[in-house]
């Protein structure tokens, strides 16, 4: 079974782009299977996380925000999603808030 996702390919563009997060509506971001066969599970997560320093955003439910925002014309927002305090976690839950 196969997941929708970002390609390996785009990191590079990520990285010239400066992008400091990324929030997806998907399971883990990146496309599954994955393009090339690598020694571990979920490698653009080890390049954007670990290599760029990049937030990732996942399983977010963007039908709601991408209404509103067809529904104005207008595609700017704010956006606070602060995580967790927790040490050594590598994920936190959300409870993030767009303001238009």
């Amino acid at each position: 079974k196969g997941e929708p996702g970002l390609s390996i390919t785009c990191v590079d563009w990520i990285h010239e782009k400066e992008l400091a997060a990324i929030a997806s509506d998907t399971i883990a971001l990146e496309v599954s299977p994955h393009e090339e066969p690598y020694e571990h599970v979920y490698p653009m997560h080890s390049r954007l996380i670990r290599d760029l320093g990049l937030t990732l955003g996942e399983i977010w439910h963007l039908e709601a925000l991408s209404e509103s925002c067809a529904k104005d014309g207008r595609y700017e927002f704010f956006l606070a999603a602060q995580p967790l305090n927790l040490t050594n976690a590598s994920g936190t839950p959300l409870n993030p808030i767009a303001i238009k």
